[in-house]
């Protein structure tokens, strides 16, 4: 991606305590911009001190128009490393959604042909770009 990007936060960062441990989960959502134009929408789902860091769900434009359907990926920490995945539907922590249209399958989201061939592009973008995660992510190196 050679052209300039933004993530544009929309509204404020949501919490809600963790049902099985009552830690914090943070969740937000914003757009990664190529100027003014929208490349992608996301949200976001970081759960602290679980064995996935973060979840994040892209779901591409095409010109104005959303893609057909969203990927949902994981985030765990190895260490001093990330290591990110594909969810499948039935693992992920959304649904089909009338905003992101439905979930695509692991194969689906990996397919170079498919509706995502620049997946990991969006994923690194949004995750260096989005304050929110950016900042955290770095928290999980240390000082």
């Amino acid at each position: 991606m050679a052209e300039s990007l933004a993530t544009e936060p929309v509204g404020a960062e949501e919490t809600e305590s963790c049902s099985c441990c009552g830690r914090p989960i943070f969740e937000g959502t914003g757009w990664l911009l190529a100027g003014e134009s929208e490349k992608a929408c996301y949200m976001y789902r970081w759960a602290e001190g679980h064995e996935v860091a973060f979840s994040l769900a892209v779901a591409g434009t095409v010109g104005e128009h959303m893609r057909d359907g969203f990927v949902a990926i994981s985030c765990r920490q190895k260490d001093a490393d990330l290591s990110f995945s594909v969810y499948e539907p039935a693992d992920a922590p959304w649904g089909d959604t009338d905003d992101f249209g439905p979930l695509l399958s692991r194969t689906q989201a990996l397919d170079p042909q498919g509706f995502y061939p620049d997946l990991w592009e969006l994923v690194d973008r949004i995750t260096e770009l989005e304050p929110r995660l950016a900042d955290r992510i770095r928290s999980l190196s240390g000082p």
